[in-house]
């Protein structure tokens, strides 16, 4: 259930979070059409598993509610404002370092990976295992591609300095400590 909840969010997301006034990209219509093909994957691997154990469905839960949890409190940290499709030509013009954006440069990303993993774990399966791997290397790429439009805007010198106090997908280590002290 918390996988379909996951995939249904993020469905709608793409759709009504954020903005298309830029276009599709044609490698976000492959990222559409892979994530939306994978998710049926696995949810027919975790419809059909066989064996549970309490420990790796705990685990799976706790990946697929922290994906959740990131992708909520990255839509609120936004306040309204909508960030454009991954892969879109635009060139940013605000830099949000608010809310989980202050210790996480691409909280969807996460979110995003999280949710793979935890029906990697669910039902390990080599095609769970398998689009897991290239959903979070096609996120890591997008974010890659983000990073490099921020470095060639106004924003530059600004990105370059949080970058340096945030993780790209986890919290730097800096930021843990600082958050400990």
């Amino acid at each position: 259930m918390a996988a379909l909840a996951s995939f249904a969010m993020y469905g709608y997301a793409i759709k009504k979070v954020f903005s298309r006034e830029h276009g599709v990209d044609r490698r976000m219509k492959v990222l559409e059409i892979l994530g939306s093909s994978f998710a049926l994957v696995h949810l027919w691997y975790l419809w059909h598993r066989e064996s549970t154990n309490f420990l790796v469905d705990l685990a799976a839960l706790f990946l697929y509610g922290s994906g959740l949890a990131a992708f909520v409190t990255a839509k609120r940290a936004l306040r309204g404002y909508r960030l454009t499709l991954a892969f879109s030509p635009d060139a940013p013009t605000t830099l949000i370092d608010q809310g989980i954006y202050e210790y996480i440069r691409h909280p969807f990303y996460l979110a995003y990976s999280l949710t793979w993993m935890g029906g990697a774990v669910a039902a390990p399966h080599l095609a769970t295992i398998g689009s897991t791997v290239v959903m979070v290397c096609v996120y890591v790429s997008a974010a890659c591609i983000e990073e490099k439009k921020f470095l060639s805007t106004a924003l530059a010198s600004s990105y370059k300095l949080y970058r340096k106090r945030t993780g790209m997908l986890w919290p730097s280590r800096l930021m843990r400590v600082k958050s400990l002290v």
